[in-house]
């Protein structure tokens, strides 16, 4: 794999491969643009929105879609998280980065103690800041039921999968000095970042300013930093518009407005 190219041609890796007892860091994966928008965005019209949900039902797999959901209908915790605290001030608004994911409630549907019955798995929603580093773990696989030997309460088990991401300085090829988030994968599966797959021990990156991060059943979303809510993929947009203006049909369009003459009884 070849290296970055500019505007990020060099990263400062070594501090990275020591922690990582890594004896060098030969190359990093680089990162699409996101194929669907963020679920926090601000639509510019009605039409956008249509069409930008539309292209989520499209291509998004059912993980995406299910966090996708419950982070728009949960938006406003994202504009809390947002909010601007002595920590940011400090470091730049820009250099503060923020993850969702999900997984199943430990309380039972009543909400009085801990599920350890038959309850169905609710999801639970989690978002935070990702300021230098962040590891997070997300269920690859539902969650397995079991009966531990001599007992009657049945016990969750889950199959979980660690998303590790991390900040790194780099510079310019004007040598300016600027930073980014990498995806560090260091579980034993391919995580899926952007639909791009990154293999056990590998690192990808620079994550751009909205991400979608997949694992077997389980899903993860990134933004950049607190001003990368409102990423819309308007190449694809445009692309997806331009398909379907070609896939109408022609013919019948030009009858409705009286442009194809009629057949005549000669044939």
């Amino acid at each position: 794999m070849s290296p970055l190219p500019p505007p990020y041609p060099s990263w400062n890796v070594v501090d990275l491969a020591i922690a990582l007892r890594w004896e060098a860091v030969r190359d990093i994966v680089p990162v699409p643009e996101a194929p669907i928008p963020s679920p926090v965005a601000q639509w510019g019209s009605q039409t956008q929105e249509e069409e930008c949900l539309a292209l989520v039902a499209e291509i998004a797999s059912p993980p995406v879609k299910k966090l996708f959901e419950l982070v728009k209908t949960q938006r406003e915790r994202y504009y809390l998280l947002r909010g601007v605290g002595p920590e940011e001030e400090a470091a730049g608004n820009e250099k503060v980065g923020i993850v969702a994911y999900m997984d199943e409630a430990d309380t039972a549907e009543d909400g009085d103690g801990p599920r350890t019955d038959w309850d169905e798995p609710r999801p639970a929603l989690h978002m935070k800041k990702v300021r230098e580093w962040c590891v997070f773990r997300v269920d690859a696989k539902e969650p397995l039921y079991h009966l531990p030997p001599g007992t009657s309460t049945p016990v969750v088990s889950r199959l979980t999968t660690p998303i590790d991401i991390r900040r790194l300085d780099g510079a310019t090829d004007d040598d300016r000095l600027t930073h980014g988030y990498f995806l560090v994968n260091l579980s034993k599966t391919t995580i899926t970042v952007n639909k791009m797959g990154i293999r056990p021990n590998r690192i990808a990156g620079p994550l751009p300013e909205f991400a979608v991060m997949e694992v077997g059943e389980a899903a993860a979303l990134w933004w950049h930093n607190m001003y990368s809510g409102d990423f819309i993929p308007l190449k694809r947009l445009k692309a997806r518009s331009r398909q379907t203006e070609d896939m109408d049909p022609e013919p019948e369009a030009a009858v409705k407005t009286g442009d194809v003459p009629k057949q005549s009884k000669d044939g």
